[in-house]
């Protein structure tokens, strides 16, 4: 049985050195070439939620989160990053999410307590 290999990935490498390349390796570019589609549709996931606003949602992050089925009416930090992961499967550290909103220009604070 041929073994079958993925595609030359791209005009960077001649057929004839692809050819010469072991298996493994073909094997091995292949899985991460899947791996880089993957996260990039990911990041694009992501792009269209931090663009989300009321003109071109019906759920802007800036919804109700009650109208998401949430049991609070105030997003946290860290409730919106459980949301996203909920919705994405990526789980963003708090730092990098505090960066993200801060780069899209989203104002946020600590939520009174009483």
């Amino acid at each position: 049985m041929k073994e079958t290999l993925p595609p030359l990935p791209s005009d960077t490498i001649a057929p004839e050195e692809w050819q010469q390349t072991p298996s493994s390796v073909r094997q091995w570019i292949g899985e991460v070439l899947a791996e880089v589609r993957q996260l990039r549709e990911t990041v694009e996931q992501l792009q269209e939620i931090i663009n989300r606003n009321s003109q071109n949602s019906s759920q802007p992050p800036d919804s109700d989160p009650r109208e998401l089925g949430y049991p609070f009416s105030v997003w946290t930090i860290n409730k919106l990053r459980k949301h996203l992961e909920k919705q994405t499967g990526i789980l963003l550290s708090y730092t990098r999410f505090r960066a993200l909103l801060s780069k899209h220009r989203y104002v946020y604070r600590q939520p009174n307590t009483i």
